[in-house]
């Protein structure tokens, strides 16, 4: 079940005096480059809603740094909840991959790092950005590079077809036949197909001539028109550009002492050394990153002057910080040590000295403590009773405080404690589906849905104290929070192929068909040693890839036990059969809308609405629902009440 908004709350606070005071000093400039970060010494519960509020009467972009990753989706959630605009709450996530280590960063991650850089370089937006410790000490590429690598698009634009592919090329995208996923193009005549990696779905840019003559969004899967754009903002599609200048890059990397490294690694250098200098593209080549610009660019860099820097608590960021210096410090030198890393590789990631430097240019304000100078705004608030499933005694306080606080009853049990509460004579214990404006002075509003914590702001302007009570005060237990955002697609990965899929099972390659899995293989290629998955076709033909491209592996699923059918390399078998399947999925999907149109008059059955124990029996779901898991139930509700 969705969670309903709680944005009338925020104006509750931004009609308290010392709220007030906060954002006036904020706003004249006080909290200067030079000073004290300034520490407000909230309940971790109130944080969200503070900063919330100070998001809406600020009307500037806010960064919000926590310790560590989980936190920082935990805050997103929560936070999400008090804005009358979820959608202007961005996380900057960690790239995934360990500092020094070998690996592609992963795409989901990088989409949106980048997609929170090109909002702060757009500058039309006031975002909050929730991020943690881990993501800011990772570098990403300058921002004045950045900036000459975004390109707008409008309609009616007079554009050069060849300047635009190498542009996009140049600014990392990948092309391909079919667009699928962030970070590729595809051209068919006048028709350009782009997946921003600041978007959620892919762009389609048709060409009259040499003129723009349409932009829109589209479905990937079923090709079919979302929006109509007017423009399109393209940012790059990669941390790792490979600027003109690769050549003074790969001397940079040549000069590297490798001779105590593996004669596998040195290899693997020289091979990746060339490419760099030939401006060729690969995964991995994030590990390079401390080479290849002059000065590596941060989250701060893209900041502009206005915005307002909070970090989550101070004690807990400078410990989680020194902690992350030291895990990358001991991984280097073990790599050096097992001649897996040259001796003088540049430092990989920012230190606390260089996050220092940045709060003394942009000092943070600290919601919780730690900080050296105190304002003491969390005197306003406290912590709510905790009753451990007592409810019996936490009615008595509900139905005690009324009229002398404002209540609001956040839990996944509302239809049953507005019942429990009426049997008790408790006025208007009703369930709302959400508070978009202030609750009234002395009265209790009550909603479905959750909460890690509440809280108690103990005066009001209206003079009485709110009260914030969830699941965590009633019962003792808070929401199962995320460890990530919720995403619609996830990227398979290598685990993921060899749980599914054992030597001997049937195959599709995406590009090649069907072929038998005859294990897993290493192989050496320009004197480097990599494993593949070995694909045998037909007649003996044999397919070899590398494992890193396992996501374009799948296990064969038939519509019955008999084998298929092995396709043999550099035929068109394959095209064809993919033509066939296409063309009788037309025929079923003609024979569906036929189907459709027979039951559309028909007359049914309509079931009735929600009663309060269907509300209840979903309340209790103990999870965090994806979009698309709400998004189908209500699909099915609706379609069986009509």
């Amino acid at each position: 079940m969705a969670d309903p908004t709680l944005h009338g709350l925020v104006s509750v606070l931004e009609g308290v005096p010392d709220f007030q005071q906060l954002c006036e000093e904020l706003q004249r400039g006080q909290h200067a480059p030079g000073h004290q970060p300034l520490g407000l010494e909230l309940l971790g519960a109130a944080r969200p809603y503070v900063v919330a509020a100070l998001a809406q009467r600020m009307d500037r972009p806010i960064v919000v740094l926590t310790a560590r990753p989980e936190v920082a989706i935990q805050f997103q959630e929560q936070m999400r909840l008090f804005l009358s605009d979820p959608g202007s709450v961005w996380n900057y996530p960690d790239p995934g991959a360990l500092p020094y280590e070998r690996a592609p960063w992963s795409v989901d991650r990088v989409q949106r790092r980048l997609a929170v850089l090109t909002e702060l370089t757009r500058g039309e937006t006031k975002p909050v950005i929730i991020t943690s410790a881990r993501a800011v000490l990772h570098p990403t590429l300058p921002r004045d590079l950045f900036e000459r690598n975004v390109r707008t698009h409008e309609v009616g634009k007079t554009v050069s077809l060849k300047f635009l592919l190498a542009s996009w090329y140049a600014m990392g995208y990948t092309s391909t036949n079919i667009v699928s996923e962030p970070g590729q193009f595809s051209h068919r005549g006048g028709i350009l197909d782009i997946f921003p990696t600041n978007r959620a779905t892919p762009v389609r840019i048709e060409l009259w001539g040499d003129d723009i003559d349409s932009i829109r969004t589209f479905d990937p899967l079923s090709q079919r028109s979302i929006e109509n754009l007017k423009r399109v903002t393209i940012p790059p599609a990669t941390e790792a550009l490979l600027p003109r200048s690769a050549e003074t890059i790969a001397e940079r990397l040549r000069a590297l002492d490798c001779t105590a490294c593996m004669d596998a690694v040195q290899a693997e250098f020289a091979e990746d050394i060339r490419r760099i200098a030939e401006g060729e593209r690969f995964e991995g080549v994030e590990f390079f990153m401390p080479y290849l610009y002059e000065q590596m660019g941060s989250l701060f860099d893209y900041l502009p002057a206005d915005a307002l820097l909070l970090v989550d608590d101070w004690t807990a960021l400078e410990v989680n910080v020194e902690e992350i210096e030291t895990q990358a410090l001991q991984r280097r030198n073990d790599m050096i040590e097992r001649g897996e890393l040259p001796a003088r590789y540049e430092q990989a990631l920012f230190t606390w000295d260089d996050l220092r430097d940045w709060f003394s240019q942009r000092p943070p304000v600290v919601l919780g403590y730690g900080a050296g100078e105190s304002y003491g705004l969390g005197d306003l608030f406290s912590a709510g009773q905790k009753y451990g499933g007592r409810l019996q005694e936490a009615i008595r306080a509900i139905r005690t405080q009324q009229g002398e606080a404002t209540q609001v009853l956040l839990t996944r049990q509302a239809e049953r404690m507005a019942e429990l509460l009426r049997d008790e004579g408790v006025v208007a214990a009703n369930v709302v589906r959400g508070l978009t404006q202030p609750p009234l002075p002395g009265a209790l509003t009550m909603l479905n849905g959750a909460l890690n914590e509440g809280f108690q702001i103990k005066e009001t302007s209206e003079g009485r104290p709110l009260h914030l009570i969830t699941d965590a005060e009633l019962f003792g237990w808070s929401r199962v929070a995320s460890r990530r955002p919720m995403r619609p697609r996830k990227r398979p990965t290598t685990e993921s192929f060899f749980a599914e899929i054992k030597e001997g099972d049937f195959v599709v390659h995406t590009e090649h068909g069907i072929g038998l899995f005859r294990g897993l293989v290493q192989r050496e290629v320009a004197g480097v040693t990599r494993e593949y998955l070995e694909l045998e076709y037909g007649q003996g033909d044999k397919l070899y890839v590398p494992v890193h491209q396992a996501d374009r592996v799948a296990r064969y699923v038939g519509p019955s036990d008999q084998e298929p059918t092995i396709h043999r390399l550099g035929t068109a078998d394959w095209e064809t059969a993919r033509r066939r399947a296409q063309k009788a999925v037309e025929e079923i999907a003609d024979e569906l809308l036929e189907l459709y149109a027979a039951r559309a008059t028909v007359r049914g059955h309509a079931y009735s609405e929600d009663t309060p124990w269907q509300a209840e029996m979903e309340a209790s779901f103990p999870y965090a629902e994806t979009e698309d898991q709400l998004r189908t139930i209500n699909e099915v509700k609706t379609d069986m009440e009509n």
